[in-house]
């Protein structure tokens, strides 16, 4: 090898050093929490469906993360607003379409309305007859979109909670008459003896079958989001 190229390599050596991969990072993910999907399990590690096809495209990518389970406003305006972090599990909506890269599906889910079993006096067949009721929903959430497009108002018949972790004990106070939620997360908690779950009633569903996604900072590293979407692709079998 001549001079000038040992010190050639000798420069890219050191200069790599210096320069981190951005595969070598540690990304944000965040979820709230939402069993079977994602949830802390008694060791307070993420698990669940969707962490689990997230983990197997991090694998794919050989990329490490750091996982939250956070109220989910706060999980969906922290990715928002930082590269690099990734959010699931997240319903993808022409609202949302521009402020995310979306990776891919993890899930899915199917929302209903539910309400307490004891309050014999609330009936209804469809959404319009829904709205002289009032209903529990979490801001950030696309429920909101989907019941504002049905003429619903916010502080009228639509009512903000800040974490889905209460929103069954504020049902139980009377601080509203009806939620939203997946049936799988209502069996799933009424097996965990989740407080007050059993004591739900299922009537009228408020969406189809709906993907559930994992998404990225829209202004995240571009070879980053073209890698793990690219794993996304390979190891998930949602269609």
């Amino acid at each position: 090898m001549n001079k000038n190229k040992s010190i050639f390599v000798t420069l890219c050596l050191i200069v790599s050093l210096f320069i981190p991969s951005a595969f070598a990072m540690k990304l944000t993910i965040m979820t709230e929490d939402l069993p079977p999907y994602g949830y802390l399990d008694k060791n307070n590690k993420v698990i669940g469906i969707a962490t689990e096809r997230v983990n197997k495209m991090l694998t794919c990518a050989k990329i490490d993360a750091d996982f939250f389970v956070v109220p989910w406003s706060r999980a969906f305006q922290y990715v928002k607003s930082h590269k690099n972090s990734i959010i699931y599990s997240m319903v993808r909506n022409k609202t949302r379409e521009k402020d995310f890269f979306w990776l891919g599906k993890v899930a899915v889910t199917n929302d209903h309305i539910y309400k307490l079993k004891s309050r014999t006096d609330i009936k209804f067949s469809n959404i319009d007859e829904m709205k002289k009721y009032t209903i529990g929903v979490m801001e950030d959430d696309f429920i909101v979109t989907v019941l504002k497009k049905q003429g619903f108002t916010v502080n009228k018949n639509l009512f903000y909670y800040l974490d889905s972790k209460i929103k069954v004990k504020l049902l139980l106070n009377n601080r509203y008459d009806l939620i939203d939620e997946n049936p799988e997360v209502v069996l799933f908690k009424i097996k965990q003896k989740a407080p007050g779950y059993d004591q739900l009633k299922k009537l009228i569903p408020l969406i189809k079958p709906t993907p559930l996604y994992a998404a990225m900072n829209v202004n995240s590293d571009e070879d980053l989001k073209k890698r793990l979407k690219s794993c996304m692709q390979q190891t998930s079998n949602i269609l």
